[in-house]
């Protein structure tokens, strides 16, 4: 399967659960309205994430800090979802968004 177009959503299933619930809900209404191919992964996150076009990560500063350290290689671009208790590094990158 060519993943070269596909969006790779990464969830912590373990980040503040109502609130990761509610932004994983309507990513996904977004992306399935507008047919753009992704794929998600809760507990087991692949191995291998380069050949996706993007890596979307939806949790906090603890995800964040365990994505970094398992994937210290990546070549594809990275988008931070607010869905942790803490969320300082999104907060600084994107500023106090609703």
């Amino acid at each position: 399967m060519d993943n070269s177009a596909t969006i790779l959503l990464l969830i912590n299933p373990l980040a503040k659960k109502k609130k990761t619930n509610k932004i994983v809900k309507e990513i996904v209404a977004v992306l399935s309205d507008r047919k753009i191919s992704f794929v998600s992964f809760t507990a087991v996150w692949p191995e291998e994430i380069n050949f996706y076009k993007e890596v979307w990560i939806i949790g906090g500063d603890g995800t964040l800090n365990y994505f970094l350290n398992f994937y210290n290689s990546i070549e594809i671009p990275i988008v931070i979802f607010k869905g942790g208790t803490g969320n300082d590094f999104a907060t600084r990158l994107y500023g106090k968004l609703s």
